[in-house]
């Protein structure tokens, strides 16, 4: 872990202005903790605030560290036992904040313990200890990757520490069937997540900076996995990872914070190459991942760092991913095709209707700026999308009577989508001949689009493309696009 004071200039700007918008300067603590007050985020400022350890930081982080710890729900047989709500006036209950902010309390345990009076390390214990014992309750399946990886890390850490073989023997075994699901297929349950690789990379860091000697062995590999499959999905040249999508908060990750971007960011330190937006967005908060990360010591292969840093190569990816969580469709296959001014990826055997699933995208530059140009079909259980080396098929699944396809771009016009072309600003996309009807609309409610699909980047136009056609018990073809070469 690198100081605080050898960091660079832009990741010593990113991590202040994190603190400074939970803790600001000149405010009263009281003010600030309570209300809305993120639990999740505030801790992490605590632990930003002892890596910094500017005046005042020590101090203010104790306080906060104490008042996180008494935000535990602490009654007994309840589905959050050991856990945190999210703020204080939040009645949402979530049992992943025992993960979250436990794998925060081990970060601060391990590295700040001395600057720390001995009460509060002691609630500190008593916390994890609450928090793991219920995450052992819990048992969440291994399925569920991001928060399983933490959980996992949390029973060993927690175990090991304070004499719990319980907890350690199964904070073993999720790790290691983690594992064993992931060599299955070379993918993850939760697969090619902008936002929850990020959380999973966390989680295998964890695993080989602060496990047993079990951890650090599955972590080193894993790690080293999670950065080869982001690599293999990211295009330099649009700053974007290639879909499908199992769970996307957004579409451009120049306009939304990704987590993995953030990661990217750090690795590379580099403001101008990173996939990560200059603005604040609406999720903004993430940056709190910051924290964390810092405190980490990240191993990226020479390879990634190139892919990361310049466009290698068109790439046809294609596989299956297992995610026994979803009954009725555990099995589903992928495929993605990567150009320099292109890229799409598709999903097949998906029946979950589920705003985050993105099964169909496509993204391209709009011109020599960083705007991006993309299409996407939702994740509503009603399609599949095929992708081949030139172009993408949609088809509706059976009884299925239309399928709905977004496009956004700037200056987006109706008239430039034709029978047999779209015409779309910065690509050209033929039409193959096809038996759906298809109606076109402008959106014009744009914050209800973002939140209706979980989109939180900013759009420009929105277009809705439906393909209509009569219900039949057999799966259809709705329609196929091919970018054309200039």
């Amino acid at each position: 872990m690198k100081p605080y004071t050898e960091l660079s200039s832009f990741i010593r700007g990113k991590i202040d202005a994190f603190l400074e918008s939970l803790v600001p300067t000149g405010f009263p603590m009281d003010e600030i903790l309570g209300g809305s007050t993120s639990t999740r985020g505030i801790i992490r400022a605590a632990e930003g605030l002892l890596y910094r350890n500017n005046p005042g930081d020590e101090s203010k982080a104790i306080e906060i560290i104490r008042w996180v710890l008494s935000q535990q729900f602490k009654k007994r047989f309840h589905l959050i036992t050991g856990s945190w709500k999210t703020s204080p006036v939040n009645s949402r209950l979530d049992s992943n904040w025992r993960e979250f902010i436990g794998c925060e309390l081990i970060i601060i345990y391990e590295n700040y313990k001395e600057r720390l009076p001995e009460k509060l390390l002691e609630l500190m214990k008593l916390g994890l200890i609450m928090a793991a014992l219920n995450s052992k309750s819990r048992n969440v399946t291994p399925y569920y990757t991001n928060i399983a990886t933490m959980s996992a890390f949390l029973m060993d850490y927690v175990g090991r520490k304070f004499q719990y073989p319980a907890l350690t023997r199964l904070g073993i075994r999720k790790a290691t069937q983690i594992f064993n699901i992931y060599f299955r297929n070379h993918t993850f349950s939760e697969f090619n997540s902008p936002t929850y690789a990020g959380t999973t990379c966390l989680a295998f860091n964890l695993w080989k900076k602060y496990g047993s000697a079990k951890f650090q062995k599955l972590g080193v590999i894993m790690e080293a996995e999670t950065w080869e499959q982001t690599a293999s999905f990211y295009n330099f040249n649009l700053k974007n990872i290639c879909g499908p999508y199992f769970r996307g908060y957004g579409m451009d990750m120049l306009n939304y914070s990704a987590i993995i971007g953030l990661w990217m960011g750090i690795v590379l330190d580099n403001q101008e190459i990173m996939p990560y937006p200059q603005e604040k967005d609406e999720k903004y908060f993430e940056i709190s991942n910051i924290i964390p990360i810092v405190h980490l010591d990240p191993h990226v292969p020479k390879k990634v760092i190139r892919e990361f840093s310049e466009f290698s190569s068109e790439r046809f990816l294609e596989g299956t991913i297992i995610n026994r969580n979803e009954l009725f469709s555990p099995r589903k296959r992928f495929n993605a095709m990567i150009t320099k001014k292109w890229m799409i990826g598709g999903l097949m055997r998906d029946l979950r209707n589920w705003n985050q699933r993105k099964i169909g995208t496509m993204h391209w530059k709009i011109d020599s700026s960083n705007k991006i140009g993309w299409l996407l079909v939702p994740g509503d259980g009603k399609g599949d999308v095929t992708v081949t080396k030139t172009n993408m098929s949609i088809f509706a699944k059976l009884f299925t009577k239309s399928i709905r396809i977004f496009v956004q771009a700037p200056n987006l016009k109706k008239e430039m989508f034709t029978e047999r072309q779209w015409k779309l600003p910065g690509i050209t996309l033929r039409i193959y001949p096809h038996k759906s009807k298809i109606s076109i609309r402008k959106i014009e409610n744009n914050a209800q689009f973002r939140k209706q699909w979980a989109i939180a980047d900013e759009v420009d136009t929105v277009f809705e493309i439906k393909c209509n056609f009569k219900r039949k018990p057999l799966r259809q073809q709705a329609i196929t696009l091919e970018p054309m070469s200039e």
